[in-house]
């Protein structure tokens, strides 16, 4: 009986430790959430902290970081560097 309690112990911290090992670090972040967070941050530091966080693509892919969501949206067309008359 005791080594039955043994191998079941061990079989349970075995599917612990693959089940631990195969979910990600940190929650994968909508977009929102990927700029209320940069909002928050307050130095460069946080900002690239942010950069690197996981987030929820609606693409797809596991590479996908909040980096991606942070870019530059001009509010009208003539604020597009490439429509620029000089």
């Amino acid at each position: 009986m005791k080594a039955l309690a043994s191998v079941a112990l061990v079989a349970l911290i075995g599917a612990l430790v693959v089940k631990l090992a195969l979910a990600p670090l940190w929650q994968r972040y909508s977009t929102e959430e990927c700029g209320e967070a940069y909002a928050r941050a307050r130095t460069r530091a946080d900002t690239v902290a942010v950069d690197f966080r996981p987030y929820a693509s609606p693409l797809g892919g596991r590479k996908a970081r909040c980096g991606g969501t942070r870019v530059l949206r001009p509010n009208n067309a003539t604020e597009i560097t490439a429509l620029r008359q000089h």
